[in-house]
């Protein structure tokens, strides 16, 4: 007995040691209000769907919140942060630590930050920046524009895409950056599926089959966790496994092109009259011909009646 306790101890030192990490890693807790939202719990983990009866799930670092335009969300981030998304919107925790928290959102409507006691900065689009303390952000996408309102309390640094220092945002205090159409890297791949525009990155298989197309991701680790593809401008991140999507809407048949339009030949032209006959200028105009007047009757006619 006394020989097999060492043996115990050290096993289940070595349990222990393994499993402080996962137990030291941080989570959050995202709560959905209405559909539709689906959550990625940490990088490689499939999608999953959060239902009325079940809205709550655990985040760890990597984790995903994306959500349709019916959706609303609330992410509660260690120190008394919030976040409230609202909407179409797709927000990733890149960084979870007691230093500070980075937020990154590829896709958003309306996002609404109370900063608490920790750090938290987000990555916004367009390349727009932000630094929240113990304060309240209002972040809308306007068309074409991205608008950052600082409702109230400590000043928000906010840094544009093209700026080299932040700037202050103090309370009530507004700010609009233009939202400029970046071409796709020249890596990701893309062609037509009927009517629709199929985007995708390095890192995912794409086959179309008639109706049908076919997602698959090439491999599993941080480096393809991210892996985008777009379907007809809806983006997604194809999770483990194979994702088949069908086409809502088939091509639709063109009409077939009217045959060019011939030009009518051109009518004969009528031939010219003849001019008339104009006399020489060297010789006289024929003089008109007088009328033949009567003859004077005789005056012995007249002395004799």
């Amino acid at each position: 007995m006394r020989a097999r306790l060492p043996l115990a101890l050290a096993v289940a030192a070595l349990l222990g040691a393994a499993a402080t990490p996962a137990a030291a890693q941080e989570e959050v807790l995202v709560r959905r209000f209405s559909d539709v939202v689906a959550v990625r719990k940490a990088p490689g983990e499939r999608e999953a769907v959060l239902y009325y009866f079940d809205p709550t799930a655990e985040l760890r670092q990597g984790g995903h919140v994306e959500q349709g335009s019916g959706g609303h969300s609330e992410i509660y981030l260690s120190g008394g942060g919030r976040i409230a998304m609202r909407a179409s919107g797709h927000a990733i925790l890149d960084l979870l630590s007691s230093e500070g928290d980075i937020v990154r959102f590829p896709i958003l409507t309306m996002v609404e930050i109370k900063g608490g006691s920790r750090q938290l900065d987000l990555k916004l689009p367009g390349g727009v920046k932000c630094r929240v303390g113990e304060t309240t952000l209002l972040i809308e996408e306007l068309p074409k524009r991205l608008r950052l309102r600082n409702q109230f309390g400590d000043p928000v640094s906010v840094q544009g895409p093209t700026a080299t220092e932040p700037a202050q945002l103090g309370p009530g205090e507004e700010v609009v950056y233009p939202l400029l159409d970046v071409p796709p890297p020249a890596k990701q791949s893309s062609f037509e599926w009927g009517d629709l525009l199929v985007r995708y990155a390095p890192g995912v298989d794409v086959t179309a089959d008639g109706q049908t197309l076919r997602v698959e991701r090439a491999a599993e680790g941080e480096l393809h966790a991210e892996a985008p593809v777009s379907v007809g401008g809806v983006a997604t991140r194809p999770g483990e496994g194979l994702l088949v999507v069908r086409n809502p809407r088939p091509p639709t048949p063109r009409p077939p092109e009217p045959p060019p339009a011939v030009e009518p030949e051109p009518a004969p032209a009528e031939p010219a009259a003849e001019p008339e006959a104009q006399p020489a200028p060297d010789e006289p105009a024929p003089e008109p011909t007088p009328e033949p007047q009567p003859e004077p009757e005789p005056k012995d006619k007249e002395m004799q009646r």
